[in-house]
């Protein structure tokens, strides 16, 4: 595997030109430096509230519109001089997550970044702009996370600890693959981390240990040496493998472990949820809503 490069070509920044833009910009144009990718910017417009439509005129509204949108493509036009990587800027109006996979479409964008907040208790469950773009977007997501306030032009600091949260099929290891390049690219260390869901309420029955040893032992054991031979088949020369048995669900565990490891990047993996997994969310919803740093998403490809 060739680890000189995260792989991607086209980015697409989304920005809300609010508190989110600057460290959104400044990951954005980061990676685009390092990877010698073209960058776009995009803000979208949703649209006014429906109450307008019947307080103000077709004119009056039209002109608060246009007002918008100029200063909108102002506000742009700064965020490119400001950050020279920047190639193109775009404004849109209409459902955020579905102007921005439409744009990316076009584009051929390979890497949506994206702005996020840290979200605890009640609010997980909650939907957000940025839960309908992961949902709907056709290619990886870098979620950034709110930090300290940050200006734009001013290069973010580098990702030092990568923690690449993995299961043990075909989709783990394209996780794993994608997480060694990006830590490659930042000369990060990598963790390959396993969760082992709800240990010991439920137990695999496709791991029976040997009467003569420790069933969690085993277990573990048995996931290292599977972490190990990932590792090996993905290129990666050198990494840590962690299981972590837990009574909790992985959205929970996942984390909690990066927070320990003290990770600036988590990379998980999500092929989208189906179902009432749209409704009630999925596990990478719940990474990225209570990680404390910028999380990778990657659209994996389903196993034949």
């Amino acid at each position: 595997m060739n680890t000189s490069s995260a792989g991607y070509c086209q980015l697409l920044a989304t920005v809300d030109l609010g508190e989110m833009t600057a460290p959104v910009v400044a990951r954005a144009s980061d990676l685009g430096r390092r990877l010698e990718a073209d960058l776009d910017l995009v803000n979208i417009q949703e649209g006014m509230p429906v109450f307008l439509h019947h307080a103000v005129s077709t004119d009056e509204l039209n002109t608060i519109l246009d007002k918008s949108t100029r200063w909108s493509r102002e506000r742009l036009e700064e965020l490119k001089a400001q950050e020279p990587w920047v190639r193109g800027i775009h404004i849109a109006s209409g459902v955020l997550a579905e102007e921005v996979r439409a744009l990316g479409g076009r584009i051929g964008a390979d890497l949506l970044v994206i702005g996020a907040h840290e979200r605890h208790g009640m609010a997980v469950l909650l939907r957000d702009r940025s839960d309908e773009i992961l949902h709907k977007a056709q290619c990886d997501v870098l979620v950034v996370k709110a930090r300290e306030p940050q200006q734009v032009g001013v290069r973010p600091e580098p990702y030092l600890k990568v923690v690449a949260a993995v299961g043990l099929g075909e989709e783990g290891a394209q996780v794993a693959e994608r997480a060694a390049r990006v830590a490659a690219l930042f000369g990060a260390e990598l963790d390959l981390l396993h969760v082992i869901e709800h240990f010991a309420v439920d137990r695999s029955n496709t791991v029976i240990a040997p009467e003569d040893q420790d069933p969690l032992t085993f277990e573990r054991e048995k996931i290292v040496g599977d972490l190990c031979a990932m590792a090996q088949a993905a290129g990666i020369r050198a990494c840590r493998q962690a299981v972590r048995p837990s009574s909790r669900t992985a959205s929970r565990e996942v984390p909690a472990f990066a927070e320990e490891a003290n990770a600036d990047l988590l990379v998980v993996g999500s092929h989208g949820p189906h179902g009432l997994g749209r409704l009630l969310g999925s596990t990478a919803d719940g990474i990225v809503h209570r990680a404390t740093c910028d999380v990778l998403v990657v659209r994996t490809r389903m196993p034949r």
